[in-house]
C-alpha cells in the first residue's frame, strides 16, 4: 500500500471517546511538559483567542481605495484558436 492510503485509513477510523479524565490527565501532563516560561504564555495566548470572538463586529467597511487595473496582465493575441488549449486542459483534468 501506498504512505496516502495507509495515512487515509488510518484517519478514516473510529477514534474512542475519550473520556473527562483521559482529558484532565492530558492537559496535566502538558503542563507538566511546558517549560515555567511556556504557561504563561500559552495561557495569555489563549485568553486573547477566546477573547477576539467577543470583539463587535465592524458596522462600517471602508471603501477600496483602487480602481481594479483596466489593463490585462496576460496579453492574448487577436485571432487566437483555443481548441488546442481547451484540449490540452481538458485532458489533464480528465487525468490521463
Amino acid at each position: 500500500m501506498s504512505p496516502v492510503s495507509d495515512a487515509a485509513q488510518i484517519a478514516s477510523r473510529e477514534l474512542p471517546a475519550r473520556t473527562l479524565a483521559d482529558q484532565v490527565r492530558w492537559r496535566l501532563n502538558r503542563l507538566r511538559c511546558m517549560t515555567p516560561a511556556e504557561v504563561p504564555f500559552r495561557v495569555f495566548r489563549t485568553i486573547a483567542a477566546h477573547l477576539g470572538s467577543f470583539r463587535p463586529l465592524r458596522s462600517h467597511v471602508p471603501a477600496c481605495d483602487r480602481e481594479p487595473p483596466s489593463d490585462r496582465w496576460i496579453h492574448v493575441p487577436e485571432g487566437l484558436d483555443p481548441a488546442p488549449y481547451v484540449a490540452a486542459a481538458d485532458r489533464i483534468a480528465g487525468g490521463t
